[in-house]
């Protein structure tokens, strides 16, 4: 039991230890939204009536304002640029059209569906239909329901895995291309070791000694982060967090930075993992891995 007039100290450190002996522990994260947004009030059918250039460079609010005098309030006054996007879907069932060889005008549906239909025309709608494409928006007249747009590429079956997978990665704008040999290039060579200047280093702490566990799955390959408990003499107990310390082979505005900076994050899917860094660093030089001496952020709180 945690005495109530104890006093909690949290020690900030870099470190680096063995990690020789490790159990496995259930990773829990808790997400939260954060409401506070300071955002701009559209006049009602503002840019339904806002001209199509540039020319326009003042708009008056009108009396609007005043029923929300809380909040700023605008008006569409010009569109610089339409965000035109490629979307992935598949072509509305129909029928062929008689003869062959001729433009067949036909209805693309996205599986986002707050994107409306786009209408394309094409002279291979036999290849087209019951797969998953890539349709590009090029206009939408203010005449038409739907936005004009043409086909880019075929993507593969519908219903198929791999198809499937990929139209969830192109949807979200996930980069799944190869490192370049620039990013490569900046990543320590392999088989890489604890230097003595990594031991002498006054800002590191060497908790080799420590039995630190690990806070991924069996079998999880990137164990970038583990946490360690041991009891005190004084029947308290010392925590630590320890987090694989990436920052020292990461340099900023390297090729390796910038791409990482890009990607933001690894993504995880069922059976496939796209990775935010290359390998050799998740799965080796920055994996908190058993009987391998690793640096790490850590945080311990006596």
């Amino acid at each position: 039991m945690i005495r109530s007039h104890l006093l909690l100290m949290m020690m900030v450190c870099f470190s680096f230890f063995d990690a020789s002996h490790f159990s496995y522990l259930m990773d829990v994260s808790v997400i939260s939204e954060d409401d506070n947004e300071d955002d701009v009030r559209l006049v009602p059918n503002s840019a339904d009536d806002a001209p199509r250039n540039t020319n326009s460079t003042q708009s008056t609010v009108g009396s609007s304002a005043a029923s929300v005098p809380s909040r700023p309030v605008g008006r569409v006054v010009g569109i610089i640029k339409r965000n035109w996007n490629s979307y992935c879907g598949s072509l509305e069932p129909m029928p062929m059209p008689a003869g062959s060889g001729g433009v067949a005008h036909a209805l693309f549906v996205s599986k986002d569906r707050r994107i409306p239909k786009i209408r394309i025309q094409t002279r291979q709608l036999g290849n087209l239909l019951n797969k998953r494409i890539i349709v590009a928006v090029d206009s939408w007249d203010v005449m038409s329901r739907y936005p004009s747009g043409h086909y880019v590429r075929t993507i593969g079956d519908i219903g198929d895995k791999e198809t499937e997978t990929e139209v969830v990665l192109i949807e979200n704008d996930i980069n799944t291309r190869p490192f370049s040999t620039q990013v490569l290039a900046c990543l320590p060579p392999l088989p890489w070791t604890l230097s003595p200047e990594d031991v002498a280093n006054p800002n590191r702490q060497d908790l080799r000694h420590v039995r630190v566990f690990s806070v991924d799955p069996p079998g999880c390959r990137d164990i970038d982060d583990a946490l360690h408990c041991t009891p005190l003499p004084n029947g308290n107990f010392e925590v630590g967090v320890h987090i694989a310390d990436v920052t020292n082979f990461v340099h900023p505005g390297t090729p390796l930075d910038e791409e990482a900076s890009q990607r933001a994050t690894s993504v995880y899917l069922v059976g496939q993992r796209i990775d935010m860094l290359p390998k050799p660093l998740t799965e080796d030089v920055c994996s908190l891995r058993a009987d391998v001496e690793r640096l790490a952020f850590s945080v311990i709180w006596v």
